[in-house]
């Protein structure tokens, strides 16, 4: 898996991001055809991701101030990679719930 992560290794650019039911297998853009983010993969192994939806506004109240909270994401922790998945053992979150959960993403090159 050396090569893998070696090809992964740097700053990229979201652009595209599906959600998909694992029992369903229904897919749906919930961020949007074209969202906003960074992905970073670090050689000693730690996965930086921050992510937003298309056309959000500038918040001016508290409610907007929830809908932009609700419209990103932002976490962090070790990764490995298994074939196409990487797996995210995630250490910090803007979800607190997240912090402890392993999260699987798959990628092709």
């Amino acid at each position: 898996m050396r090569d893998a992560k070696d090809k992964l290794i740097g700053t990229w650019k979201i652009v595209s991001a599906v959600m998909e039911d694992v029992e369903t297998k229904e897919q749906k853009l919930v961020w949007g055809k074209h969202p906003n983010g960074y992905i970073i993969l670090t050689p000693s192994g730690r996965w930086i991701v921050v992510q937003t939806a298309e056309g959000r506004k500038v918040p001016e109240t508290d409610t907007d101030r929830t809908a932009a909270f609700r419209s990103m994401l932002a976490y962090s922790g070790r990764y490995h990679i298994e074939g196409d998945k990487i797996i995210i053992k995630v250490d910090i979150a803007w979800d607190e719930s997240w912090n402890g959960t392993e999260q699987v993403r798959f990628y092709r090159i």
